[in-house]
């Protein structure tokens, strides 16, 4: 109304069309503006579309130059993964090979060291003809009995000497020193090591090291004192812990209930008694007593129950740790230690000493242990092989003299026959040396082989580099493609949008010059139709204002007749509310004196009752006037008519509060009907 309003009064200017022509002037010249704009526009999305598709080609183009070289880094990955297989299994071939050669040359040395031992034999059987032609065989094999039996004494001695022989070897005066000064103590059984009750046995001493091995292991993990270092083993700590062990033996024998540990040389000391093996003996110096220290704050009591607890049952023997503070000291460096000696108070005796400072040749456990396993293996490997060739030299000297006429032609027999061996030995000497021959060829051929393969395999890595790195390069240029084409592409769109607004705002133009044309054109008739515009948009307005008074007239009648009609509802939904509340308190005590009344009505027909039995009574007295009291039953008759009275009363009290009761309920009911049709007619 405003918009159509405002125009008709600006076409009633006097200078309207004058206006009018020069809005088309300015139009026009926006127009021609807007035009050359637009074809500005329109060259822009040309190029940028161009731009769009060469970005667009270029990335199909790097797009598809990656996808060749991935084929090309795929065949390069399948060349190179082909080559390292065959060069792992070239030097596989390799490998086993120079095995083969290995073995073959062992086999071609062993050959040579039989065929030497044979030449040997051969030359000895030659003496041995000799001195069987000359009569001297028999007092030469004799010779030869007597040094085999002389190195067997002196093999047999040195395994019945145990680890005193071991001190020896290593030229552990120290240790020796201890060992020969208590020799002859008891208990010790230095005499023969073979023995397990000896202190120097082997294999109590290679326990008792590998009851140290067992001990670092627990001083590593022990929980208590964390960072503890490993405890080494040297000679002299072995000798000690043998010494002290046999001095235990003998202070118990003396006095069972003495203190067990001796005061020979300063070491402190663990002593096991019973447990066989190291995880047993473990357990009782180790174990159960740090279980003790770490709860050493319980009572007595709890510490048994706990005790069984942790130990399946058992019941603590003690409360000490001693030992286990022994094997958890920070300052012990060395330890020495035997392992199941066979005692004679509790059958096995296990012993550890320990000391701050090395005395002699003290190296870590695991390293004394195998040397000390090597020591036993020399000394039995050399006593079984003095033990085989003292049998051979007496099974020849017993021959020789139960044959002495046929020495000579058995010694050329034997001789004979070791030549025969002799070139036999020779002969697969040669063919073991052939062998080697054959083998060193295949192991030169492998290691070409495989020298061959390593190339390929390099070749094939390098090409493989090669592929990766194209492709690392060509994934960068099509990441910069597709940046360029997305870049085209956005750029494409808003000059697209631009164009479009463009199009739109010149569109709108040429709209409004053809409205503006139109107006100059058709001045007179336009400016009529803007009156007539006016005057029904005025009429319309008018009918509008009056329908919207007259529904703002209704509504505020009918809110007015909804306040009113709320009003009546509240108003008689109270007094239904106060009738209801009114016809309850009247029915209750409606039903009260209904009760009241039924019990009068129940205590006046027993009264009733009451003066008809008494009036029989007394009917039946006065017949009986001879045999019954008749002042008694006079009494009774009296007193039946005083409860009839008194009930009687009541009775009729009874009557008129029902009567009340029942107006005053009545009455109630009414207003409670009233109310309630009040309250339905609210509704």
């Amino acid at each position: 109304m405003k918009n159509a309003t405002d125009e008709k009064n600006a076409m009633e200017q006097s200078d309207a069309k004058t206006k009018l022509q020069d809005k088309l002037t300015d139009i026009k010249q926006k127009i021609s503006d807007t035009e050359a704009k637009k074809q500005t526009e329109t060259n822009d999305v040309t190029a940028k579309d161009t731009t769009a598709k060469q970005a667009d080609k270029k990335l199909a183009d790097e797009t598809a130059k990656k996808n060749e070289l991935d084929s090309t880094k795929k065949a390069a990955e399948d060349t190179y993964n082909t080559a390292k297989a065959t060069q792992t299994a070239k030097e596989t071939a390799k490998n086993n090979a120079e095995a083969a050669l290995a073995t073959a040359k062992q086999n071609a040395a062993d050959k040579k060291n039989e065929i030497t031992a044979q030449q040997a034999k051969v030359a000895e059987l030659e003496q041995k003809v000799t001195d069987a032609q000359n009569g001297t065989l028999i007092n030469t094999l004799e010779t030869t009995m007597n040094n085999a039996k002389t190195a067997l004494d002196e093999a047999e001695q040195a395994i019945k000497k145990g680890t005193l022989g071991w001190f020896e070897k290593n030229n552990s005066d120290k240790a020796i020193k201890v060992i020969n000064d208590h020799k002859n103590d008891p208990f010790m059984g230095v005499e023969d090591s073979t023995v397990a009750s000896s202190r120097t046995n082997l294999d109590v001493a290679i326990n008792g090291v590998k009851n140290i091995i067992a001990t670092n292991k627990l001083r590593q993990a022990d929980n208590n004192f964390t960072g503890l270092a490993d405890l080494m083993v040297d000679d002299y700590l072995m000798a000690t812990a043998m010494v002290r062990s046999a001095a235990t033996e003998a202070i118990w024998k003396a006095n069972p209930k003495a203190n067990p540990h001796s005061n020979i040389y300063t070491v402190a000391e663990n002593l096991s008694f019973g447990a066989k093996g190291v995880d047993a003996s473990l357990f009782w110096l180790y174990t159960t007593e740090k279980f003790a220290y770490d709860h050493k704050d319980l009572s007595d009591a709890e510490y048994k129950e706990a005790y069984k607890v942790e130990f399946n049952g058992r019941s603590p023997l003690d409360r000490q740790y001693g030992h286990y503070l022994n094997i958890v000291n920070r300052g012990y460096a060395v330890a020495g230690a035997l392992q199941d000696v066979v005692g004679t108070r509790y059958g096995l005796v296990t012993i550890q000493n320990f000391t701050f400072e090395v005395t002699q040749n003290a190296v870590d456990a695991q390293t004394y242990l195998d040397s000390l396993i090597a020591y036993k293996n020399e000394i039995e490997t050399k006593k079984a092989g003095a033990q085989k060739a003292y049998d051979e030299a007496k099974r020849a000297y017993d021959t020789a003299v139960a044959n002495q006429s046929n020495l000579v032609t058995s010694a050329k027999a034997e001789l004979e026959s070791a030549k025969n061996e002799l070139t036999n030995l020779e002969n697969q000497s040669k063919e073991l040396d052939k062998a080697v021959v054959t083998k060193t060829s295949e192991v030169n051929s492998a290691r070409s082989e495989l020298t061959n393969a390593t190339q390929d395999t390099n070749d094939a890595k390098n090409k493989l580099d090669a592929a990766k790195a194209a492709v690392q390069a060509q994934d960068s240029k099509v990441a910069t493609a597709k940046t360029a084409k997305d870049n085209a592409d956005q750029a494409l769109a808003q000059a697209k949008a631009k164009l479009a607004q463009t199009t739109d705002n010149l569109n709108s133009l040429k709209t409004e010059k053809d409205t503006v044309s139109n107006k100059i054109n058709n001045f007179d008739s336009e400016l009529q139709k803007l009156r007539d515009k006016v005057t029904k948009l005025t009429q319309e307005e008018a009918t509008l204002k009056t329908a919207a008074d007259k529904a703002v007239a209704d509504l505020q009648t009918a809110t007015q007749n909804v306040n009113a009609a709320t009003q009546a509802k509240n108003t008689a939904q109270s007094a239904y509310d106060t009738a209801h509340a009114a016809y309850q308190t009247a029915k209750t005590d409606y039903e009260t004196e209904k009760q009241k009344l039924d019990e009068c009505n129940e205590k006046v027909a027993q009264a009733r009752q009451n003066v008809e039995a008494k009036l029989q009574a007394l009917n039946d007295a006065k017949s009986k006037v001879k045999t019954y009291n008749l002042a008694q039953i006079a009494a009774d008759l009296a007193d039946a008519r005083a409860k009839y009275a008194t009930a009687e009363n009541e009775y009729n009290a009874a009557l008129a509060d029902l009567a009340t009761a029942t107006a005053a309920a009545d009455a109630a009911t009414a207003a409670y009907n009233a109310k309630q049709s009040v309250l339905n007619q609210a509704i």
